[in-house]
């Protein structure tokens, strides 16, 4: 089973909510939401180009490395509720409210408590801003975990001309 996380958007009362079935540990998440930083003016675009990149990095890695039999890019992600059903191992919240860069909207990361079958409370492991969150667990995954920061930040055609064209083909079929 994979470390997975909720990644939430809060912003007034509303909440806006993505589930993350692997690698949801502070070291490989903060260094995705940072990267897709650009993308935080608005919470349902964020999470939507959330999903998009990390399944779009998911399929060019396996087409460029020849795989085309397993389909990673279909899963892994999830859109939720706001009132959760999966019980996390970890949640991270990005407020919006009185930020004056991305660099300074305010993260929690905590470890939610379970009681019965609502998750309730639970450790705070971190507050502070994206930046900071990024100076602490940025250094393992500064290229992205599940999200290429070249495939959001780079020339696209450069990304596609790695992708020999018989997998291309292949997939395809």
């Amino acid at each position: 089973m994979g470390t997975n996380c909720y990644i939430v958007v809060s912003k007034g009362r509303r909440r806006y909510r993505i589930y993350r079935h692997y690698d949801g540990y502070p070291e490989a998440v903060v260094p995705d939401i940072y990267i897709l930083r650009r993308f935080l003016g608005d919470p349902e675009y964020f999470l939507a180009n959330f999903i998009f990149y990390a399944k779009l990095s998911s399929l060019i890695q396996s087409l460029t490395k020849g795989y085309t039999g397993l389909r990673f890019w279909e899963g892994g992600y999830g859109v939720s509720s706001p009132t959760p059903e999966i019980i996390v191992e970890y949640e991270y919240t990005i407020q919006f409210e009185n930020a004056i860069s991305y660099d300074g909207l305010l993260l929690t990361i905590r470890k939610p408590a379970v009681i019965g079958n609502e998750i309730k409370g639970g450790e705070v492991i971190f507050r502070g801003t994206l930046g900071e969150a990024y100076e602490k667990y940025g250094k393992d995954f500064p290229d992205g975990c599940h999200i290429n920061r070249e495939l959001v930040e780079g020339d696209i055609r450069e990304i596609f001309a790695k992708i020999p064209v018989e997998v291309l083909v292949n997939a395809l079929k």
